[in-house]
């Protein structure tokens, strides 16, 4: 490896956070004979590349062939890695590309870049695109306003804990310009709908056990977790900080059935068959916690979803969309073409029920819409 790749990418590497450790793993690929096909000599290079994956973890494969992304993308997909805790191996291949095993055995391909680069810089501009993704993650002034009421793409994959707060919707806090509330959670999509509304907050960290108490309703389920969630974020605070603090909780329900967020590409697939050409519920529980003050909301939606393929279910898997979401699909994203009706909250299946939200804010004392 060239010195200046491998100090290119360590300078990226050494700003990233404690807690997302970039790694360049540079394999040595078996040389190829003269007069065999390059089809052939891909498919040794494969074999050696997945052999250095860890196991266990998420493969992304970065080829000419793959779904476009951006920096905002990355972004939304780097939280979601950094709260599962699993490693993720991105592929780089050489000059001829990845051989097609490897673009098998990726969760997601995503393309380089519309230019012609040398497969030599695209390690370092790897790198520099996490660093740029995890400094939107952090708040940082210079990306506010890329962040601000745009949606992202799906671009799939599995990830750790962010654990320091972040400026997130509404005006930056500052010390002369507190929060509204905290947010105690890390999903893009409920930050995305509180920042809609233009509420200033900031996003702490609230680890709780989701796990179904024996016979547990799913509407008191939701419930009590976005409970579990607002105490837990409460307790993280500074002594004296009364600001309060929301959480909040998602379940998709089939015939009394809690689902939950896929396994793997696999279990999303068989997911999303069993809710397809049918109706199921989605229950979205919102709790506010201050001192001395603790009240919740429910919002209960039915969604209808058409008839699917097999061919576009696992056509839906492969964009990973699926990977971190109740049922395996999202309202807000690409399986919004699957949705033929809907019934309650658009808000409330995305993960943040509005109309209950804007109730408890209310009455905390924070009108909702913000007087400028």
């Amino acid at each position: 490896m060239p010195r200046w790749v491998a100090e290119g990418f360590q300078e990226y590497a050494r700003r990233m956070p404690r807690e997302c450790t970039l790694v360049l793993r540079e394999v040595e690929l078996p040389g190829r004979q003269r007069g065999l096909p390059a089809s052939q000599g891909r498919t040794a290079e494969g074999e050696r590349l997945l052999a250095a994956v860890p196991a266990g973890a998420g493969v992304v494969a970065l080829d000419e062939r793959g779904a476009p992304w951006d920096t905002l993308e990355l972004s939304h997909r780097l939280e979601g890695w950094l709260g599962g805790g699993r490693d993720v191996a991105l592929l780089v291949g050489g000059a001829d590309g990845l051989a097609p095993e490897c673009l098998q055995a990726a969760g997601q391909v995503w393309s380089l870049s519309a230019l012609t680069l040398p497969h030599m810089l695209v390690r370092v501009l790897v790198a520099e695109q996490l660093y740029r993704a995890w400094s939107i993650l952090a708040g940082h002034p210079y990306h506010r306003g890329s962040v601000a009421g745009r949606p992202p793409r799906a671009i799939p994959g599995p990830g750790r804990r962010i654990p320091r707060a972040r400026d997130a919707g509404g005006p930056p806090a500052s010390p002369t310009s507190p929060p509204d509330l905290y947010l105690a959670s890390r999903s893009p999509r409920r930050q995305e709908l509180l920042g809609q509304i233009g509420i200033r907050f900031r996003v702490v960290p609230a680890e709780v056990d989701e796990t179904p108490l024996p016979g547990e309703d799913p509407a008191a389920l939701v419930q009590r977790l976005a409970r579990a969630k607002a105490r837990a974020g409460r307790a993280g605070l500074a002594p004296g900080d009364s600001t309060p603090v929301l959480g909040a909780d998602t379940e998709v329900v089939l015939d009394g059935e809690v689902l939950g967020k896929p396994r793997d590409a696999a279990h999303a697939a068989a997911m999303l068959a069993r809710i397809s050409g049918r109706s199921h519920q989605v229950v979205s529980g919102v709790a506010l916690a201050k001192p001395g003050r603790e009240a919740a909301r429910l919002s209960t939606s039915t969604v209808w979803l058409r008839d699917t393929t097999a061919a576009e279910r696992a056509a839906y898997c492969a964009t990973g969309e699926p990977l971190d979401k109740a049922g395996a699909y999202g309202i807000q994203g690409v399986a919004a073409v699957f949705v033929s009706r809907l019934e309650g909250s658009y808000s409330g299946v995305m993960g943040l029920p509005l109309h209950e939200t804007a109730e408890l804010l209310r009455e905390a004392g924070l009108a909702i819409p913000r007087t400028p």
